[in-house]
């Protein structure tokens, strides 16, 4: 199916993302169902983007399919923020989509992408995509074993604070520094603050569906942290006993 009108396009992401919520894993008859959507769903922006080369929107949507089980190809996600920053070497959406997914799959930040970062900083205004810069660069400051860092982790989570107060993985990191190394009452301060920031929570059948292609909701979840997993909820609470 060629779909070169983007609205027609997006409006089929979002039949096909709602379809992957409620097709199974697995097939009675061999297969998953669900990754048969993701199939379709990347074949399409393929195709679109093929066209359409330098449509940041577009292989933003490409790198969310890329990044969700029970697919979550790193290879494929660093290639096609790669083709973004070959025409936009300071994209922030583009650094910060492949710092999580550097620090989710392969357990640390790279010392190339950690500089980028730094730099974006010097070009950067908005304070929201400040905040979450500041919070890779933690991640980048404390993933090393070798360079770890505990006083320039807190310092850039300060500085993610500083930034933005109405987010919840600043908090929590910092939250979590503090106590690990002996600092209660600050410490559960800062989870407090973390659990005052959660907007919403995926739990019920409902709330659990959303666009999957849809880069916001992405960082709402891994850098803003306001929209959190009931796991993830009970794992701060259980930091307050």
């Amino acid at each position: 199916m060629l779909m070169n009108n983007k609205n027609i396009l997006v409006q089929e992401l979002y039949r096909l993302s709602e379809l992957f919520w409620q097709v199974p894993n697995q097939s009675p008859m061999g297969g998953n169902p669900s990754e048969q959507v993701l199939e379709q769903m990347e074949s399409l922006l393929m195709n679109y983007l093929k066209d359409h080369p330098q449509d940041t929107d577009m292989w933003l949507k490409l790198t969310m399919v890329e990044f969700t089980p029970p697919w979550e190809d790193y290879d494929r996600i660093e290639k096609y923020i790669n083709s973004i920053l070959k025409y936009d070497e300071n994209n922030v959406q583009a650094l910060l989509v492949l710092a999580n997914t550097q620090c989710a799959l392969r357990g640390e930040i790279t010392e190339d992408l950690f500089i980028r970062l730094q730099n974006v900083c010097n070009v950067t205004t908005n304070k929201e995509l400040l905040s979450m810069i500041y919070l890779a660069i933690a991640w980048y400051c404390y993933s090393w074993p070798s360079y770890r860092d505990e006083k320039k982790y807190e310092l850039s989570l300060l500085k993610s604070i500083q930034y933005c107060s109405e987010y919840v993985k600043n908090y929590a990191r910092l939250g979590e520094l503090y106590l690990k190394t002996g600092r209660d009452i600050e410490g559960k301060k800062m989870i407090h603050c973390a659990l005052a920031n959660v907007r919403k929570i995926y739990g019920s059948d409902d709330d659990s569906v959303y666009d999957i292609t849809d880069v916001t909701s992405f960082f709402d979840e891994y850098y803003k942290g306001t929209h959190i997993t009931t796991g993830s909820l009970e794992s701060l609470r259980k930091l307050l006993d």
